[in-house]
């Protein structure tokens, strides 16, 4: 019943996850090789609990370096290049 769920869940969100595997292929099109690399370690997070662990570990990447961003006062094209709608929530964190 599990399985049948998952499966329910995937094809109702399958042209999101689609159009955002597409959207990060399209943004790293000059770096294939961090492609291949980041896709082959994304295998790796088998189970929930390291999926889970694999995205907060992501997230505080960003989000740290969103609270350097707004220390610093502007914004550094060096870094990272987020939607509009992520960088809407991740300017939602609160600075310690």
């Amino acid at each position: 019943m599990v399985l049948g769920c998952a499966r329910s869940a995937f094809k109702a969100l399958r042209e999101t996850v689609y159009a955002e595997v597409d959207t990060l292929i399209s943004q790293n099109e000059s770096c294939p090789h961090y492609l291949v690399e980041l896709f082959r370690q994304l295998q790796m997070l088998s189970t929930d609990f390291f999926r889970q662990r694999g995205l907060f570990a992501i997230q505080d990447i960003v989000a740290r370096y969103f609270l350097k961003v707004r220390r610093c006062g502007h914004w550094s094209q060096n870094g990272l290049s987020l939607d509009l709608s992520s960088l809407h929530f991740y300017e939602k964190l609160k600075v310690n």
